[in-house]
């Protein structure tokens, strides 16, 4: 597990198949990545509370701080765009209720900025320059730590 001192922030690409997840600290190293993979032949409803149930067990066994979900960007019709709006609204509502934590939404870029993860999306037209979001969102996230003390 982690640190008890260590501010550990976890991050979610949410899928009703597959849903990805990582859990890193504001040094941007990630501790630990996983995914949550579904089989496309049970019923959706229950996939996504399966899905939910399991980051709200990740998220409560690392002892997470701070949550992010990639904001649901659905480019593929009308029935992903409604899974995974169900599936964002179950995990915010799971994992508030298991560990007392919000869940806060990004986009994808920023997340795995913010985490180091590997994977970056290519958008069209977009020009980030290294460091840019990681950055902002770790100031933003002291900031509201700030607050919240």
């Amino acid at each position: 597990m982690s640190n008890s001192k260590e501010m550990l922030i976890m991050g979610i690409d949410p899928g009703t198949v597959a849903c990805g997840w990582a859990v890193g600290g504001l040094d941007g190293i990630p501790t630990a990545t996983g995914s949550i993979v579904s089989s496309t032949t049970v019923d959706t409803n229950l996939r996504i509370f399966k899905v939910a149930d399991d980051l709200a067990e990740v998220a409560s066994q690392w002892r997470v701080s701070f949550v992010y979900c990639e904001s649901p960007m659905v480019f593929v019709g009308v029935k992903a765009a409604l899974a995974l709006g169900g599936l964002s609204a179950v995990i915010n509502y799971t994992i508030w209720k298991k560990t007392g934590l919000q869940v806060n939404y990004l986009k994808p870029t920023e997340i795995r900025k913010l985490l180091h993860v590997p994977k970056i999306d290519k958008l069209k037209g977009v020009k980030l320059k290294k460091g840019d979001i990681k950055q902002n969102s770790i100031a933003w996230i002291r900031e509201l730590m700030d607050d919240l003390q």
